[in-house]
């Protein structure tokens, strides 16, 4: 009697860090399947349960690995509703920094922009701020600099960061991240080990 294959480990993610997953997993040449969903739906709740409840849906019986960071106030129960393991990260830039990293850059006052982010400002501030009037009050209330984030994958994003900046009237500095602790961190949650230490 021949034995089903078992199917890949399954990973569902926001979409904003895709290439950066792809390019690990392809690095390693793992067999993973992965499914992503647009980093828009950030801006509707509503939406974003029905779409993350709809994704893990889409994939009975099996486990699924979410690569989601505290992005719904139910997102933990979201994701265990639906049979999956949410990483253990409060956003998707604390993958790519880790978390002390990430905890130290954002008490001294920053605020982090990837380069999906940099190329949708003005509709980002539009639809969370309703503008960049507001938008800059309320980042020069609390934040002192704009941390941009490049990844290996990253194209060139200087010219929109810069405007971005410029828009809400904070110093812009430039950060090259490398994927370590997100591959370390995809490891770990996958169970192949992955010390974060």
């Amino acid at each position: 009697m021949v034995k089903a294959m078992r199917p890949p480990p399954l990973i569902i993610s926001c979409g904003i860090i895709k290439r950066e997953i792809e390019f690990i997993i392809r690095c390693n040449g793992w067999n993973i399947e992965c499914f992503f969903l647009p980093s828009t739906l950030h801006f509707d709740f509503d939406l974003l349960h029905k779409s993350l409840t709809a994704a893990l849906a889409r994939f009975p019986g099996r486990h699924a690995v979410v690569l989601y960071g505290a992005c719904h106030p139910a997102i933990d129960r979201i994701v265990e509703q639906g049979g999956g393991t949410r990483i253990s990260c409060q956003n998707c830039v604390e993958m790519l920094l880790g978390h002390e990293e990430f905890t130290r850059t954002l008490a001294e006052g920053s605020y982090f922009l990837l380069e999906e982010w940099a190329q949708h400002w003005d509709d980002i501030l539009e639809r969370t701020f309703g503008g960049d009037r507001i938008a800059r009050e309320i980042f020069q209330a609390d934040r002192s600099s704009l941390v941009a984030l490049h990844t290996p994958c990253s194209a060139d994003f200087i010219a929109q960061a810069e405007t971005a900046a410029a828009s809400i009237g904070l110093p812009l500095r430039h950060v090259q991240v490398p994927l370590d602790h997100l591959e370390k961190l995809l490891k770990k949650t996958l169970g192949w080990g992955g010390d974060l230490s």
